[in-house]
């Protein structure tokens, strides 16, 4: 995709210069509604890494541990999509792109189908991955993004405002009116 202004670079390189193959390798996207491809569970984890060539044991080690990281039951191993709730779902392909290991891991909405325990345990997965990526959320649940980031870009209009040291409070105020404005603007109730 091309950015309509601008430019973007992947470390330090024009990024429409990086072969592809390196941004998929080392950039890995997480879908809120997420697809297991026809894959069971173990397929879907096993994917990202048979992609990178790994041998038959590494993939096996790197599957055992996000298992073990994610505590993903062994009654799921074999389940495929339609047989996962949302929330299931949502949580593989969490655990499929960590598994990767990527540069920059970038989640959109990873919290929209998990409950409270499922977000804790999320918390503290994102927070020990070894090696650490880069990892950029979209998120409207400012709550649990405060506790995980230094910093936060806040979107409207089609325009950013950056912070380095958000005042979370002040975020949650903003998201709050800009809901407030939709659903007016929507003219549904608030």
């Amino acid at each position: 995709m091309e950015p309509t202004q601008g430019r973007l670079f992947w470390q330090e390189h024009p990024y429409d210069r990086v072969p592809i193959m390196t941004l998929r390798q080392q950039i890995v996207g997480v879908a809120q509604e997420p697809k297991l491809l026809g894959m069971t569970v173990h397929q879907a984890l096993e994917y990202p890494l048979r992609l990178r060539n790994l041998s038959p044991n590494e993939i096996e080690n790197r599957v055992k541990v996000c298992l073990a990281e994610m505590a993903i039951p062994d009654g799921w191993l074999t389940k495929t999509e339609p047989q996962l709730s949302a929330g299931q779902r949502q949580w593989i392909a969490i655990a499929r792109g960590m598994i990767a290991q990527p540069t920059v891991l970038l989640l959109d909405e990873p919290t929209a189908y998990l409950d409270a325990g499922l977000i804790q345990q999320l918390t503290e997965c994102l927070m020990q991955l070894d090696p650490a990526p880069t990892v950029i959320i979209a998120s409207h649940n400012i709550r649990w993004i405060q506790g995980l980031c230094g910093s936060a870009l806040y979107l409207a209009d089609r325009r950013g405002q950056w912070f380095d040291r958000p005042d979370w409070s002040n975020l949650q105020a903003q998201l709050t009116q800009a809901r407030q404005q939709l659903a007016t603007e929507w003219d549904e109730p608030v």
